[in-house]
């Protein structure tokens, strides 16, 4: 479905990704994961429309990927960035609206009681300025907001970026939930071990955008290298 090869993207003088290539096929839960500072977020932003492409390719259902973020949506890619971009001044009601903007009225209006449904903490508060909202509460907002645009590949960065580890868990079984409905979903998370636990496939990405695993979620987690250097280390990190 996806397929990245040989790209080249940055900041200004600055080039984040050098020959990285990696795919996600169809249906598949596919986690990037990697240190600080490897190009994690910058491949997602180039896979939104965000960040230019200054050489390697993108291809979309075996046709070029091309265009800004407003195109990417069109093409059926929706990207929930670290920050989640949600327009706080906005009531939930009115965020969700702006995601179905692609979709019919009716097509809309149904998308979004789905998603009602899938986070019903968003139809309580379906009325209340996004602004007011918890850090919780506003990224399942985001997420709400990608899904009614009926995305064919789900881009997510980092969604339970310095959440409560309730709703960590919570927003991982609702990741779980989309793999098994079919939703296609590239991951970039912080936490190495749940991603591992839900994903089909991995790719291990170091500074430059090297990619030094390519391979089964379950045969990363199993490798004892990786577990000391991610796993392990994640673990008296986050204890101390």
């Amino acid at each position: 479905m996806l397929e990245i090869r040989n790209l080249c993207a940055g900041y200004g003088s600055i080039e984040v990704l050098r020959d990285t290539s990696l795919t996600v096929g169809a249906g598949e839960l596919v986690g990037l994961v990697g240190h600080n500072g490897a190009g994690k977020s910058t491949t997602l932003k180039a896979i939104a429309g965000v960040v230019p492409v200054r050489s390697g390719t993108i291809s979309w259902l075996d046709g070029p990927l091309t265009g800004g973020a407003a195109t990417r949506i069109r093409h059926g890619i929706a990207y929930v960035p670290e920050d989640r971009r949600i327009f706080t001044q906005l009531t939930v009601a009115e965020n969700l609206s702006l995601g179905a903007t692609v979709r019919t009225a009716t097509d809309g209006a149904a998308a979004i009681e789905r998603e009602l449904e899938r986070f019903p903490v968003l139809r309580k508060y379906y009325r209340r300025r996004s602004g007011d909202l918890s850090g919780g509460e506003q990224q399942m907002l985001a997420i709400a907001r990608a899904l009614v645009s009926d995305p064919r590949l789900l881009v997510l960065d980092e969604p339970t970026l310095g959440l409560a580890p309730i709703i960590v868990d919570d927003l991982f079984r609702t990741i779980t939930t989309l793999r098994d409905e079919g939703t296609t979903i590239l991951l970039v998370e912080q936490n190495v071990a749940k991603t591992l636990q839900v994903a089909d496939r991995a790719y291990v990405m170091e500074p430059g955008g090297r990619i030094t695993f390519e391979g089964a979620a379950s045969e990363l987690a199993a490798n004892e290298t990786f577990r000391a250097d991610y796993l392990h280390r994640g673990s008296r990190e986050a204890r101390a």
